[in-house]
């Protein structure tokens, strides 16, 4: 089946990007304009008649309805579908329009790319069958939700006694090994002087027995007390609790204090001093693929208009596409932008766009920089390359560049810089959250080559943070 053209009217940049590079991956579409305005659709839609129209509207009051008006009547042969979060399928503006002949009403998930896919790769399963579906019941309506969050991962509880505990008493001692003598438990002894030096040993707390007793004497009670002969010796006491107080139960030992730790006398190694503030750039390239014709609009905007540098662009897009890219950036401004001519010098304070199907090579020192396009085969599949630009600029004499790599597929851009970063080179990435793809930018900050990774929205102040005299990051 021929891929149906697709034209997306958005007016939030970041919102037509998504959108753009979710379309752009189906295989039954293919994405022949993203813009912000009704106007900038129809001027779009006067060279390349599309067959289907996504738009996002202010449906708040009567401005959408009457936007969806405007765009049904100037291309009554396209398909329209509203993709927006203005409302559900089932509201009053919904209604109006599938009166009017929308085809499809496609509530704009909250969450991310993926869930974008879903929706939009659901309706065009259901709806690209070259027939206008007129019942009320659209895709996206609450019976079909259209949002799909991922399950959060769900922390596993620790079962009771598994976990690790430290001991708060002394370990008991070690069992002995055979054949060793096993240290005494008992209670320890009291030694009582005899008469003649002897001694005679009994338990500590145990009551001496009539053979153990001393003459009155020795324990200072008075004079002694004889006994006959005859008289038998009395023996022990039947029981402890006749002869006197139970006594109380030994301490047991206390354990000894630890040992404070040994500090080491190895001395801490100093750290090593911070690396030297990276020069000034004397050229910028930005390289950019899926998404990144939006990506470098908005870049591009936000640099400063007394620009003392030049500025190469690199998006891999069909020729006649990239002239029409580059009379766009020349007219938001603020620096005029053109498509860069072979041997054209490269002058500071203008953009020059890598024309279609040319690899571009920069020759010559700074302040004589001048382009030099050739042919050969792609690179990571691209046609213009950003690795193929980068490379040419790894030599001695080509001053320090500073690369900006944006949203795209593959790792187009990342030997390159990595390649540049001895010769002083500074590398900012784009971060994942605003990506359209996080393939380029991705390659970079995984390699370790990106200095700086910043949303699309920061990525022109730290750029200006660059230029500085001398460079603030």
């Amino acid at each position: 089946m021929t891929p149906r053209k697709a034209l997306i009217i958005d007016p939030s940049a970041r919102h037509r990007l998504r959108v753009t590079a979710v379309l752009g991956d189906h295989p039954a579409l293919t994405v022949v304009g993203a813009v912000g305005s009704v106007g900038e659709a129809l001027k779009r839609a006067e060279r390349n008649r599309p067959d289907l129209v996504v738009i996002d509207a202010d449906f708040g009051g009567n401005q959408g309805l009457a936007t969806l008006r405007q765009v049904i009547a100037a291309l009554p042969d396209a398909a329209v579908w509203v993709l927006t979060d203005q409302g559900t399928a089932r509201g009053p503006s919904a209604r109006e329009a599938f009166r009017l002949g929308v085809q499809a009403w496609l509530v704009k998930p909250p969450l991310g790319v993926d869930d974008l896919r879903s929706t939009l790769y659901s309706a065009a399963d259901t709806l690209l069958t070259g027939t206008r579906t007129t019942d009320p019941e659209p895709v996206g309506t609450p019976s079909e939700p259209v949002v799909r969050p991922a399950k959060r991962p769900v922390l596993k509880a620790v079962p009771p006694g598994t976990g690790r505990v430290r001991a708060s008493a002394p370990a008991p001692p070690p069992e002995p090994m055979h054949g060793e003598p096993r240290a005494s438990t008992q209670r320890p002894v009291l030694q009582t002087p005899m008469p003649g030096g002897m001694a005679a040993v009994r338990p500590l707390g145990t009551p001496a027995s009539s053979s153990e007793s001393l003459p009155a004497r020795a324990l200072g009670r008075g004079p002694d007390i004889q006994q006959s002969p005859l008289a038998p010796t009395p023996g022990p006491p039947a029981s402890a609790s006749h002869s006197g107080p139970t006594p109380p139960p030994p301490e047991p030992p206390r354990p000894a204090p630890p040992r404070p730790p040994r500090r080491s006398r190895a001395r801490r190694a100093p750290a090593p001093p911070p690396p030297p503030p990276r020069p000034r750039p004397t050229l910028i390239v930005m390289g950019a693929s899926t998404g990144g014709e939006e990506a470098i609009a908005l870049v591009v905007a936000g640099l400063p208009p007394a620009l003392d540098v030049p500025v190469v662009v690199i998006q891999d897009m069909p020729d006649y596409f990239l002239a029409r890219f580059a009379d766009r950036l020349h007219s938001q401004g603020p620096l005029p932008a053109a498509l860069a001519v072979q041997g054209e010098a490269l002058l500071p304070g203008r953009v020059w766009v890598v024309p279609g199907n040319h690899h571009l090579e920069v020759q010559g020192p700074p302040g004589a920089y001048k382009v030099h396009l050739r042919g050969g085969r792609r690179v990571h599949g691209n046609r213009p390359s950003v690795d193929v630009t980068l490379t040419s600029l790894v030599r001695p004499d080509a001053g320090p560049v500073q690369v900006v790599i944006l949203t795209g597929t593959g790792r187009d851009g990342a030997d390159g810089a990595k390649a540049l970063l001895p010769h002083g080179a500074h590398v900012l990435a784009q971060d994942k959250a605003t990506s359209v793809v996080y393939g380029m930018p991705g390659a970079v900050q995984e390699d370790g080559t990106a200095h700086l990774v910043l949303p699309l929205q920061s990525i022109p102040g730290g750029l200006r943070a660059r230029l500085q005299d001398p460079p603030t990051l």
